[in-house]
């Protein structure tokens, strides 16, 4: 047996007669031998300094934003260009055609009779 003070709003753990129990933020309560681990392990309030610097930032936000934005102006303009150049070449192709002479069938030779 342990007492132990709750430092987050709530803590559910097992108390001295080993029955689940819950504590609230600011209560003192005698917790069971076989969880004293679990219970300060999650009994703990996290830096806040370090998980807010762990944090992305608003700047880090708009500039991955920014980034992925001008990585697909950049897929999209190769693929404007390749439709362009495809497109040139369908206009060649077709004038071309109507250039050149028609081919012809070949006669089909004359039965003798």
């Amino acid at each position: 047996m342990a007492d132990r003070t709750v430092k987050l709003g709530f803590v559910v753990y097992t108390d001295v007669d080993g029955r689940p129990a819950t504590g609230y933020l600011g209560d003192d309560v005698k917790v069971h031998k076989d969880d004293l681990e679990r219970f300060d392990r999650l009994n703990v309030v996290p830096d806040v300094v370090e998980v807010a610097a762990a944090a992305p930032t608003q700047t880090d936000i708009d500039e991955a934003v920014t980034a992925a934005v001008d990585e697909k102006n950049a897929e999209l303009e190769a693929l404007r260009q390749e439709l362009a150049a495809s497109k040139e070449a369908l206009a060649t192709a077709t004038a071309a055609a109507k250039q050149a002479p028609a081919a012809r069938p070949a006669a089909a030779p004359k039965a003798q009779s």
